[in-house]
């Protein structure tokens, strides 16, 4: 007790939903598609320091947090145009090279940077032209922290099932 009084425990605060942190959105309906499960506390922690430099307010980041919280609503129309639609079907194939990089390199930061890296010295192209192509696979967007934080954020399964996705996505716009 402090002071004489007695001391109280706060109640748990309620989880974060993606939901809640956007007013004008609406409630999520019965139809909506489940939340994906948790982050690993690692992983949430790394994501919140690399978003947190990014955004100026608590609303920028939990926008920002988006794609790692939930799953990917689509892709930014932008970013598509940018990253995938000048060629879908090398963006096709690369995102298939990619996604077979990422499954058998190991899943820490500089082994699978090195490895993208080789991908693009292979392909004879930038690291931006992996890189660009891969982010908007992986959050929809053409802005997000660095790659190797976005992969770890993610993890190995959520980020080959969302390079898988963009893999078809693109074979059916390429079609």
């Amino acid at each position: 007790a402090r002071h004489g009084r007695p001391v109280v425990e706060s109640p748990p605060a309620p989880a974060l939903s993606v939901e809640s942190t956007n007013p004008s959105r609406s409630a999520p309906s019965a139809a909506a598609p489940a939340p994906a499960a948790a982050l690993p506390e690692a992983s949430f922690r790394r994501m919140v320091a690399a978003l947190a430099p990014r955004s100026r307010t608590l609303a920028e980041m939990a926008e920002a947090a988006r794609p790692y919280l939930a799953p990917l609503e689509g892709y930014d129309a932008k970013a598509v145009r940018k990253a995938w639609k000048r060629d879908p079907a090398w963006t096709a194939a690369l995102l298939t090279e990619i996604s077979a990089v990422l499954a058998r390199a190991p899943w820490r930061e500089e082994p699978l940077e090195e490895a993208l890296r080789e991908l693009a010295s292979d392909r004879d192209v930038g690291a931006g032209k992996v890189f660009q192509p891969l982010r908007v696979a992986l959050t929809g967007a053409s802005a997000s922290p660095g790659i190797v934080d976005v992969l770890m954020i993610l993890g190995r399964d959520r980020s080959l099932r969302r390079v898988d996705a963009a893999v078809s996505q693109l074979r059916k716009a390429s079609n």
